[in-house]
Formats: structure tokens, sequence, C-alpha cells
């Protein structure tokens, strides 16, 4: 009896479109046996076992799809299970037509419960989309600075959250440090101005009493 990945016979097998008939004596390219599968639409193909799991059709299934998107401008979700307008699929190059497999709404939702599911990783991506560095580079920055807010020194961020801000130059986007909620929201309402931050120091100097 033939055997195939592992040691199986695929003989008879048809997980998809594919029916699995017999070992034949062809090799693929880097020398694997391939077995002799015919297509429901009647075409005959050579695959190596290890397609088994994931080879649905000889390609007709994705032929008839492009057809049907082509001829009624609907795509199939394969997460909400219907045909809907082509405009609400984003585009995805790595696919076959250009677009996520799944529709924008679907693909929203399934980000949605990604981010609740994975929170910190949530964290480090934006970080990494935002600024260049991850939540890891985040936090070692916080201790090279005695994990502390880097201007005013307090050990606790403050604020709803209780989250240090990544504190970076607008202009050139460069990282400058850690700092607290507080102080981020300073520097936030004075537009970063180096003057005006000054001139507030000098305006509470000259309206502190000073005990003596």
């Amino acid at each position: 009896m033939p055997k195939g990945r592992f040691g199986k016979d695929l003989s008879g097998q048809k997980p998809f479109k594919i029916l699995w008939i017999e070992k034949s004596e062809k090799r693929s390219s880097n020398n694997r046996a391939l077995w002799r599968c015919v297509c429901d639409c009647g075409t005959e193909l050579f695959l190596p076992g290890h397609f088994l799991s994931h080879q649905k059709s000889c390609g007709c299934i994705h032929r008839e799809e492009r057809k049907l998107q082509e001829e009624s401008g609907l795509k199939y979700c394969y997460k909400c299970k219907q045909r809907i307008p082509v405009e609400n699929f984003s585009k995805n190059s790595a696919r076959w037509d250009g677009l996520h497999d799944c529709c924008i709404p679907c693909n929203r939702e399934k980000s949605r419960q990604w981010r609740i599911d994975n929170p910190e990783a949530a964290k480090s991506s934006d970080l990494k989309k935002r600024y260049g560095i991850t939540l890891d580079q985040k936090q070692q920055i916080l201790l090279d600075q005695g994990s502390k807010c880097a201007i005013c020194s307090v050990l606790e961020p403050g604020g709803q959250y209780n989250e240090w801000c990544l504190d970076h130059d607008h202009n050139t986007k460069i990282v400058r440090a850690v700092i607290c909620q507080a102080c981020n929201l300073t520097l936030g309402n004075a537009n970063e101005s180096i003057d005006r931050l000054i001139s507030c120091a000098k305006y509470l100097l000259k309206h502190t009493s000073v005990e003596l």
C-alpha cells in the first residue's frame, strides 16, 4: 500500500475539491514524492503529500471567484459568510485579487478583539508604529532614568490610566524620555515653547511668597 506523509496512505482522501488517487512515479523539484490527484473540475494534477491539508483545488476556486467578482462586483467575506460590494474590503497586495479575505467591518472587529485579548502586545504595536520602539524599550528608558519622571522626578505617572508618557520631538519624531502625565500636559499646553515655559516660571517666581 502506497504511503504519503508520515507513512500515511492518502488514496481516496478528499478534504476539499481534490481527490487523492494514488502515489505516482513522479518527483518534485526537491525530490518529494508526488500523488496523482483529480479536482472536481476534471483537472489532473500531481501534488506532494503535505499539500493534503491546505490545497483546496487546482486553482478553479479562485478562477470562479474572480469571474463572479468581476461580473457582480461582490466578494465573499470568510468571516461574516456574506457576499458584499468589493468597496467594503481593504487592499492587500499579497492576495490573488489584491483584497483582504475579510471585509472592513469584520477586520475591525477582529482587530478590536485581538487588542482586548493581547493588551501588552497591542501597546507595543502602537508604540512601534508611532515612535519606532517597543514596550520593552520604553520600560528600559524608564529604568535608565531611575524609574521616575525625567522632568519632575515623581515616581508615579498619574493620570486616569496611571501610565507613563513617551515624550518625543514632534518635528523629528525622535524619542526624548519618559515623563509623567502632568508634565506631558504641561509641555502640550505650552506647545513645547521654551519661551512660554520660562515665562511661566518667571511668573510663578514673581507671585510666590518666600518665607525668610
